[in-house]
């Protein structure tokens, strides 16, 4: 009877790994798949993820949290694949059309997630990738009030945005740290949850050290685009504002971002 169980746990090892090889495989292969199509928006999704996971472990997420973090971090821009290429590259100013189709790709991200079969812990990444762009007055894509938002998701739309900002655009230079900080800290319990943003100031020398960021502040170029991130911005992003630097601003990294290991427990994502 003993040999029977240790059968039966090893059989189960065996398709959970499995399982985890399968979900693995997908993510990279959707990670492939919009590098081919824009490879800058596929460097800033690594970026997210790293600034993401270093704010969530700085807040104490369990290590079943951390992991939909990190899959819906690099997963969170997927949907821009159906946003058309004259909208998605366009260098200049996007008319409120463009930026309406802009703002769907949260809509396609989850559509496309949706597809994906996730062991119980994960089921929760189609929505936390989805609502990157969720404001906590409600006045994000969904209309998602702050207080219905995932704590996962505002993780996230705070570490989209300070990219946004200190990256280098087609439409502006890269701002330092410091101004980034201070448009989130003025957009803080508007558009962005403060307690993320203090998370994120008390990590920003270890994020600055992970993406290779100047730390000393320099005079902020002036943007001809309305759509950059911004505290008064009313409106989700656009195109180019979730953009990343090219790959060799870009910090190193796998080319194929793993789930992250060791995880323990199977407590289920925050709501």
């Amino acid at each position: 009877m003993f040999a029977g169980h240790v059968s039966l746990v090893l059989e189960n090892l065996r398709l959970f790994q499995d399982q985890r090889r399968a979900l693995e495989s997908t993510i990279n292969a959707l990670v492939h798949s919009l590098s081919l199509k824009d490879p800058e928006t596929a460097h800033h999704s690594e970026r997210v993820q790293t600034v993401a996971l270093l704010v969530g472990r700085e807040m104490g997420l369990s290590e079943d949290e951390m992991e939909v973090l990190s899959v819906a971090a690099i997963l969170h821009d997927t949907g821009k694949q159906g946003v058309r290429d004259e909208v998605l590259f366009k260098p200049g100013r996007l008319t409120s059309d463009e930026s309406e189709e802009v703002m769907r790709h949260a809509e396609y991200t989850q559509g496309i997630l949706d597809m994906i079969c996730y062991p119980e812990h994960l089921k929760t990444v189609p929505l936390i990738a989805a609502y990157h762009h969720e404001k906590m007055n409600g006045r994000g894509p969904y209309g998602i009030p702050g207080d219905q938002i995932p704590a996962q998701a505002r993780i996230l739309a705070v570490a989209d945005a300070f990219d946004a900002i200190v990256s280098k655009r087609s439409y502006k230079e890269a701002r330092p740290i410091g101004e980034a900080l201070a448009i989130l800290e003025e957009g803080r319990g508007e558009e962005w949850d403060s307690n993320v943003v203090d998370a994120l100031k008390r990590v920003q020398e270890t994020v600055a050290r992970e993406l290779r960021l100047e730390t000393a502040s320099t005079p902020p170029e002036e943007s001809t685009r309305s759509d950059a991130p911004s505290a008064a911005s009313s409106s989700a992003p656009s195109a180019s504002s979730s953009a990343a630097p090219t790959p060799a601003e870009s910090p190193a990294r796998s080319e194929s971002p793993r789930l992250p290991k060791g995880r323990r427990r199977r407590n289920h994502a925050k709501n």
